[in-house]
């Protein structure tokens, strides 16, 4: 065992209910001396969160069981490379002598390359990662592809350590010419123990009657309106109900309601409350769209 534990930092952009099981997880492991530097504290308080469109504030403690600080926003908080920019992390890094800098903050945001020079300048490993599988846009402009080749091998080369949660992800850097040893799957992880735990308190057709009266077809829950696209050919037409996370302003476009020949489509604003996602989750019957 080492003589001393190691000094991680997390920079992470704001907290977040799926990763705070894992932060009380590494706060608790004896070779470490953890603590997390968040750049907003959107979600544990409320306010606007441009990703789901709504504010948004959960009903669970998210800052409990492990150290944290709160490093000031001077940014624009939206979804631009200026959104965040945390002019005092480049300090507190540096003063800090962490021996890694876990980043969770992307690259096209200020604050991670504020973080990368603090963590280069003070000999602290700096790790980050992504969850991509493929090199192809979104939006399918060739140029992006082309453009991710050329960078993102130099990009992903910065880091002492790549962190990707899946095999195809790992595959993806190997084909930029990632050593394999820098390379670290860390699959993504629940609290099982939690969600047993909350399950056990669901009436499964008291929360499906809220949504269809009695039994009815399938119910699906997509993240989005584009999520029901993927699932179009999966059901016969009419057996199956879809309920969708957005909050689209207009309703459902006339284009997707043409598309989505399956069924009928539930606009639900997103569930914030924990335990009301976990009704949702819990339903048998129901489909979750990747």
């Amino acid at each position: 065992m080492p003589d001393r534990r190691y000094r991680v930092l997390a920079v992470a952009t704001h907290p977040v209910q799926y990763m705070t099981p894992i932060f009380r997880r590494m706060a608790k492991h004896p070779l470490l001396d953890f603590q997390v530097a968040y750049c907003t504290l959107r979600g544990a308080e409320a306010g606007h969160d441009p990703e789901f469109g709504a504010n948004i504030q959960w009903d669970v403690p998210l800052l409990d069981g492990y150290s944290w600080t709160h490093v000031p926003n001077r940014g624009s908080g939206a979804e631009s490379f200026f959104g965040l920019f945390n002019p005092r992390m480049g300090k507190f890094i540096r003063s800090g002598k962490y021996d890694a800098v876990l980043c969770f903050v992307g690259y096209v945001r200020a604050t991670f390359w504020m973080a990368l020079i603090a963590a280069k300048l003070s000999k602290s490993a700096f790790l980050f990662g992504t969850d991509t599988t493929t090199l192809a846009p979104r939006d399918g402009r060739a140029w992006k592809a082309a453009f991710k080749k050329i960078l993102w091998p130099r990009l992903f080369r910065l880091a002492d350590q790549v962190i990707v949660p899946s095999s195809g992800s790992r595959d993806v850097m190997l084909s930029l010419g990632i050593p394999g040893d820098r390379v670290t799957l860390t699959p993504y992880s629940v609290d099982n123990d939690w969600w047993m735990q909350q399950a056990s308190q669901v009436h499964r057709s008291a929360v499906r009657g809220a949504c269809s009266p009695g039994n009815g077809p399938p119910i699906c829950f997509a993240p989005s309106q584009r999520q029901i696209f993927r699932m179009r050919c999966c059901f016969l037409p009419g057996k199956a109900r879809f309920v969708h996370s957005s909050n689209p302003k207009p309703p459902l476009s006339a284009s997707l309601r043409a598309s989505v020949f399956l069924g009928s489509s539930i606009n639900r604003s997103f569930p914030r409350s924990m335990p009301r996602r976990m009704s949702w989750s819990c339903l048998r019957s129901m489909s979750r769209l990747p």
